[in-house]
């Protein structure tokens, strides 16, 4: 999270103009964020990213004009890129992985996000940290309960080998979309070591960053280890 002198600058993006004008209100009175703007459309977005700079884009994926996932893959582009937080009624999990591949930070559900988990969600993203909302992660968890059911083979075991038992620990937490600080406070360690439990964990999986790394656990089945 940014200092105490300085805010998080927030882009809503989202064609209902009921919905972006709930989010700013809902996020006001919130000292730690400055709402820097609002659009309708990915194209309006883009046009005021390099004059307003936000760090974080609270990001709807279906809108006309340009959707969500065109304006990430725009995104990858600009030599200013903030970071992207997802903000959708779909909570299937080929929306997810596909949001995350085209770049996203991360990913909540629309209809049961609240301001407590919007405002973890945005320190989250802005820390550069992977976050997944509750309701997101309660789905891949009856995904997984589901491929259980049938039989499913993954590469679940195969990875699991690769991984100490404490780097295991670090994975679950992860996928709780836990911060840094916050797997640090949990194990009782400090956060170099948690960064570096991160770092063993991608070396050993060759995955270059906690957003490969979020994905190749959905991927996986790796959501309740």
């Amino acid at each position: 999270m940014k200092n105490a002198q300085e805010s998080i600058s927030v882009l809503i993006v989202d064609d209902h103009r009921i919905f972006r004008d709930g989010i700013a209100s809902m996020l006001h009175d919130v000292k730690e964020i400055t709402i820097a703007g609002l659009a309708s459309n990915g194209v309006e977005a883009l046009g005021m990213i390099p004059s307003y700079r936000p760090d974080v884009i609270i990001l709807d994926l279906s809108m006309p004009v340009m959707g969500g996932l065109d304006l990430m893959n725009r995104l990858q582009k600009l030599d200013y890129q903030p970071k992207v937080l997802v903000l959708s009624m779909h909570i299937d999990q080929p929306f997810v992985d596909e949001a995350l591949t085209a770049g996203a930070n991360g990913y909540l559900c629309k209809e049961n996000t609240d301001k407590k988990e919007l405002m973890e969600a945005i320190y989250t993203v802005n820390d550069g940290e992977t976050y997944l909302g509750y309701t997101i992660r309660e789905q891949m968890a009856k995904n997984e309960q589901s491929g259980k059911q049938k039989g499913t083979k993954s590469a679940k075991a195969e990875g699991l080998s690769l991984l100490s038992k404490r780097e295991t620990e670090v994975l679950q937490m992860i996928m709780k979309g836990m911060s840094n600080q916050e797997i640090a406070d949990a194990t009782f360690v400090s956060i170099r070591t948690v960064e570096t439990h991160k770092s063993n964990i991608m070396n050993k999986l060759n995955l270059k960053n906690t957003v490969e790394l979020v994905k190749y656990a959905i991927k996986n089945h790796f959501f309740e280890i």
